[in-house]
């Protein structure tokens, strides 16, 4: 969908936004007020540019339209992009303070999930918001002219996503390390956008960007650019997913129960298994300078109770008797009973932070933090 647009007016969002809203209408957005009202899909997962006249395109989508007493207006977010440094930035302040020439633009839709073959059944299963693919764990296959990326992980958190790219026709790598798409593969990424073409095919862009940074001396260091990119042209796009925890665990033959409280609706059973895990991981010991309140695995990090840490802890989770689980997080209502449990480790949950693990009995616990460059995962027991 491609419209023309005439701009009369546009300021940023957030005089017109009350604090609860404040977030989603006012960061990132602006309010644009056109000459006559037009049909549009406002929907946030919907991705449109705005072409100026100026030639400069602007990214996001349209969250919100209305008519007020300077006439119809669109609401328009705009969408966080990388820069060619790899760096993910929200411009905010820059958008803040860029002007909206007045005058003729083009509004053009370059994104919508329903027109992908399972998009629109992949936002219900996210409640609602397209996924964030950026950061996950790349996975290629190729069959004929079909590619296959499976994306985990990363942002994706228990999510799986595997996109089908069904009749490749073109394929474009720019970089110094990127001779193709197989550089990809097995490795992290940076950056993924999926874009509709004026033909009604599809394009692909993987981004893996990054600056490195060269100390010379104490006072002085070197900064050196690395760029690998890739385009990929497809005539459709397919997108299926499933729930990596879930599916390890069945893989295993082990049986989830999600528990929910049988006493009062506002204690939920995560509640009263956080509170058991501190009676029981902090009896006589003195954490009154551990800040608890903020992470329960602090009881670690302060040093105040014995565990290992990394590999060790994770070999330790492999070796101790598992046979019934309790699965619980620092915050929320979410937790999990887990039986026959005997070949759980910490791959099981890797997608998590913040998790912790214990035995019926609560004389071991095995915890991943969000930390985990230099906390955890711990494993102590008694």
């Amino acid at each position: 969908m491609e419209i023309s647009i005439n701009i009369i007016k546009a300021v940023n969002n957030n005089k017109y936004v009350n604090m609860k809203d404040y977030d989603e209408l006012a960061f990132n957005a602006k309010r644009i007020w056109l000459s006559e009202p037009c049909n549009i899909i406002f929907e946030k997962n919907r991705i449109y540019n705005i072409k100026l006249k100026s030639d400069q395109v602007i990214e996001g989508s349209i969250i919100q339209i209305g008519q007020d007493e300077f006439g119809f207006y669109i609401v328009f977010k705009r969408a966080i992009v990388p820069s060619q440094k790899g760096e993910l930035l929200n411009n905010s302040v820059f958008f803040e303070r860029q002007r909206i020439p007045k005058g003729y633009a083009v509004l053009k839709e370059v994104f919508a999930p329903d027109s992908i073959a399972g998009g629109k059944e992949l936002i219900q299963y996210c409640e609602g918001q397209w996924p964030n693919l950026n950061g996950s764990a790349l996975s290629i296959k190729k069959e004929g002219s079909n590619y296959i990326f499976h994306l985990m992980k990363g942002n994706l958190g228990e999510t799986a996503v595997e996109l089908r790219l069904c009749n490749v026709y073109a394929e474009k790598c720019i970089g110094d390390d990127c001779d193709n798409l197989e550089y990809f593969d097995k490795q992290g990424i940076g950056y993924l956008d999926i874009k509709k073409l004026d033909d009604f095919n599809y394009t692909i862009h993987i981004q893996n960007n990054f600056m490195e940074f060269i100390c010379i001396d104490e006072l002085t260091y070197n900064s050196v650019e690395h760029r690998n990119e890739v385009t990929i042209n497809c005539r459709e796009l397919n997108i299926t997913y499933y729930n990596s925890f879930l599916r390890g665990l069945e893989e295993k033959g082990i049986a989830l129960t999600k528990l929910y409280s049988d006493k009062d609706v506002h204690y939920s059973k995560a509640d009263e298994l956080r509170s058991k895990w501190l009676e029981t991981f902090t009896r006589n010991i003195d954490v009154s300078d551990a800040n608890l309140d903020q992470c329960l695995w602090h009881i670690f990090s302060y040093g105040k109770l014995s565990c290992v840490q990394r590999e060790e802890a994770n070999a330790d989770l492999i070796k101790i008797k598992k046979e019934t689980l309790y699965l619980f997080f620092n915050e929320g209502t979410t937790c999990y009973r887990l039986n026959n449990a005997e070949k759980f480790t910490a791959e099981n949950i890797d997608y998590f932070n913040d998790i912790y693990v214990t035995n019926e009995d609560f004389t071991w616990t095995y915890v991943l933090t969000h930390e985990r460059v230099t906390c955890g995962p711990y494993f102590h027991s008694n």
